[in-house]
């Protein structure tokens, strides 16, 4: 049981899944496929649902991997719209408003694209070939859908402790693992080659370093500041854990010395000059039960949710209005 290496995907990534599915509903022919109480879900809705999920598939998966994980999955994609139209209604019915949420989910990825203020979003959204609206009130279903669901079943969902000492001593061998450690880097980028680019890189790496440690936060500097395009969108976050073996082998020596929570000396590198925050170092073996609690906690109310969320969405639909057209099904 360890630090999740699932993360959001990227402002970017979302707009350009976003942008390569929104060109199908010119072409094609609304259908009614399915009718919720006073909702109707298309045909284009489905398509542009398949070419999202196809898109998505596709930043980590390729040849016969993709082509069975997108088989397995679509088949839901009919099911997955009803269930959101259902939750919508659902919320309207509750008077759930999700305004505020809206604006701040809005504005952190505003931040995440470096952009001065919302016209400035809205632009980059239109630029990806999308309509600003749209996709504001898609970021504002799934909020409303995600907050009913908190509220009709996640809020009845327990786990006892009893629960977690138990898993915790079923799974002690699964949670075995080597010596490792979760990062996040600053890069200050400088070509080796050239002395003074160099000097100049470690004097602002010093720099930077020095005003971390004076108060100001990381992941806040890193994502101004950083050189390292990978890891300065998520402030720094290196997204994995590293073990021995698996860096360069002065960096490693260096942060496998140092404690969680510390942060590294400047290291020259290929790149420039670059310093770490160890977020966690693991020791060899089994954690503790204290350091896994929490993981452990979610995974049992996870095992817990997916079955009492289907429970719940059976029972809407059981109260709903529902007509699918023929050929098409509900799974």
């Amino acid at each position: 049981m360890r630090k999740s290496t699932l993360f959001p995907a990227s402002l970017a990534l979302a707009l350009s899944v976003w942008a390569a599915s929104s060109t199908l509903s010119a072409d094609i022919v609304e259908t009614i496929i399915a009718r919720v109480n006073n909702e109707v879900i298309t045909s284009s809705e489905l398509n542009r649902q398949r070419e999202v999920l196809h898109q998505e598939l596709q930043s980590h998966l390729t040849g016969m991997g993709l082509q069975s994980e997108f088989q397995a999955r679509e088949k839901d994609l009919l099911r997955d719209l009803i269930d959101q139209s259902l939750l919508l209604q659902k919320g309207k019915d509750e008077g759930i408003s999700a305004e505020a949420e809206t604006i701040k989910q809005m504005d952190s990825y505003r931040k995440q694209a470096k952009l001065k203020d919302m016209e400035e979003l809205e632009k980059y959204v239109n630029q990806m070939g999308l309509n600003f609206e749209e996709w504001k009130t898609t970021i504002k279903n799934g909020i409303i859908s995600h907050e009913v669901v908190n509220r009709e079943v996640g809020s009845h969902i327990q786990v006892a402790k009893e629960d977690i000492g138990k898993f915790y001593e079923e799974h002690k061998t699964e949670m075995q693992h080597p010596e490792e450690v979760w990062l996040k880097d600053l890069l200050v980028g400088a070509d080796p080659k050239k002395t003074e680019e160099m000097e100049a890189a470690q004097k602002k790496a010093a720099d930077l370093l020095a005003r971390i440690r004076k108060g100001e936060d990381f992941a806040t500097v890193a994502g101004k500041e950083s050189a390292d395009s990978n890891t300065a969108p998520s402030g720094g976050d290196m997204g994995r854990w590293w073990k021995r073996g698996d860096m360069d082998p002065n960096i490693e020596k260096v942060v496998f010395a140092a404690k969680k929570g510390e942060i590294t000396e400047p290291i020259a590198t290929g790149s420039g000059w670059m310093f770490f925050r160890v977020e966690d170092h693991q020791l060899e073996g089994v954690p503790e039960r204290k350091e896994v609690e929490q993981q452990i906690q979610e995974h049992l109310y996870m095992e817990k949710m997916q079955p009492a969320m289907r429970a719940y969405l059976t029972k809407l639909r059981d109260e709903a209005y529902m007509e699918i057209r023929s050929g098409y099904v509900d799974t």
